[in-house]
């Protein structure tokens, strides 16, 4: 569904009242992924206030769409940058992983972002792409998703 058709479409999500829940690191991201990508360079698309480019290594790159995110993440003196990734635009760099946390379902082509981050990875890099689980714990506990969107 395309942004001008979603109800909220005006709205540009604001991490820290739109989407918080008691912990701002996910159980799988401490377990399985943080070693992994710890000291690495990172591509973080929809970094948000930065709950998980601050675990990334120097040089980590953090895009968003809400200027309040990026306000939140550059007062950790994170690397941000304001970027509509529904048209992304080329970095002139190339990163050890690109990440993505909850983002490709809010986009109106995944398959072009999936593209793009594949054009950002260094020849061995990594991709880490997370989606929402509507049967997840986190959305049983904390109803997120809905059917109305």
């Amino acid at each position: 569904m395309k942004d001008s058709q979603h109800p909220s479409a005006e709205k540009t999500m604001d991490y820290a009242s739109d989407y918080k829940f008691l912990s701002d690191e996910s159980p799988i991201f401490s377990k399985k992924i943080k070693s992994r990508v710890s000291g690495k360079k990172v591509l973080d698309l929809g970094c948000g206030t930065g709950e998980y480019l601050k675990y990334f290594g120097e040089g980590s790159l953090g895009v968003d769409i809400s200027q309040n995110n990026l306000d939140l993440a550059e007062k950790n003196n994170l690397r941000v940058a304001k970027m509509n990734l529904n048209q992304p635009q080329d970095l002139k760099e190339t990163f050890d992983v690109v990440f993505t946390s909850h983002l490709l379902e809010h986009l109106d082509s995944p398959i072009n972002l999936l593209r793009y981050a594949h054009n950002h990875l260094n020849s061995n890099g990594t991709l880490v792409v997370s989606v929402p689980n509507e049967l997840s714990f986190i959305q049983l506990r904390y109803p997120y998703y809905t059917h109305n969107g």
